[in-house]
């Protein structure tokens, strides 16, 4: 019925303070995929950017909160998002990992994707995933007609760790 959604997500912004971080994500990435945007969607945000909430969202609900602010046409969230997982030092995952990067493969920002790409190898912790994730970040740059960054990147990536 008309005005559901809106409803729905008044009552919910009257009791954000209840929802764990999950129910945080669930909710955000439900509007998204019915394209209501409403309030409490900043709401939300400003509630899982806060460190003991953000340290408890699951690589699932980082995923659903990038894909969702992805929708919503707000990649700039996703940074924001991820970076403040990062200081949380919340595992970001393989679900979140995967939605962060085809969310920065659609921007213009390849700064921003080669540094999700990095903190991907980082957490991966083995060398040759952070082998593999290397040469993914040269090859978005080589796509991105940045030959010589590319270049550089995997001869840095070399001269740090010769036997990869």
């Amino acid at each position: 019925p008309e005005g559901f959604l809106s409803s729905m997500a008044e009552g919910a912004l009257a009791t954000l303070h209840r929802f764990d971080s999950g129910n945080l994500a669930i909710m955000v990435w439900a509007l998204a995929q019915l394209q209501t945007f409403h309030p409490v969607v900043d709401a939300a945000l400003e509630v899982v950017r806060q460190k003991d909430i953000c340290s408890a969202l699951t690589s699932r609900a980082l995923s659903m909160l990038f894909l969702a602010f992805f929708r919503f046409g707000r990649p700039e969230v996703v940074e924001t998002i991820f970076n403040a997982a990062l200081a949380a030092k919340s595992v970001v995952g393989a679900s979140g990992f995967s939605a962060a990067v085809m969310t920065s493969e659609h921007g213009r920002d390849h700064e921003r994707e080669m540094r999700l790409q990095l903190a991907m190898a980082e957490e991966a912790g083995d060398e040759r995933m952070q082998a593999a994730i290397g040469n993914s970040v040269a090859i978005r740059l080589w796509k991105r007609g940045r030959t010589q960054a590319a270049v550089d990147f995997l001869l840095g990536m070399r001269a740090a760790t010769p036997l990869r």
